[in-house]
């Protein structure tokens, strides 16, 4: 590969990257405001199970990964943690 093909390369892939990242990005917005909705109106509940948003496991600046359900718990009010199942 020539440098300038090399170039060309990495820039692409840098604008993949940010391309992911802002998905990732919009879907653990989602996904938080999601999670948010449902322990408001389930204020006893602990934890739930949902299907995962798209691109909700995708590594900041690396891939994406193919998730089918995410488990969601409550540790307190405003702090949750998810789990891929």
């Amino acid at each position: 590969m020539s440098s300038c093909a090399a170039r060309r390369a990495r820039k692409a892939h840098r604008h993949a990257d940010v391309r992911v990242d802002a998905l990732h990005a919009a879907a653990i917005e989602a996904a938080c405001d999601l999670d948010r909705g449902w322990f408001e109106r389930h204020p006893d509940a602990v934890t739930y199970v949902r299907p995962a948003l798209d691109h909700e496991a995708c590594v900041p600046g690396g891939p994406c990964r193919s998730l089918e359900l995410v488990q969601v718990w409550q540790i307190e009010p405003g702090l949750r943690a998810r789990c891929a199942l």
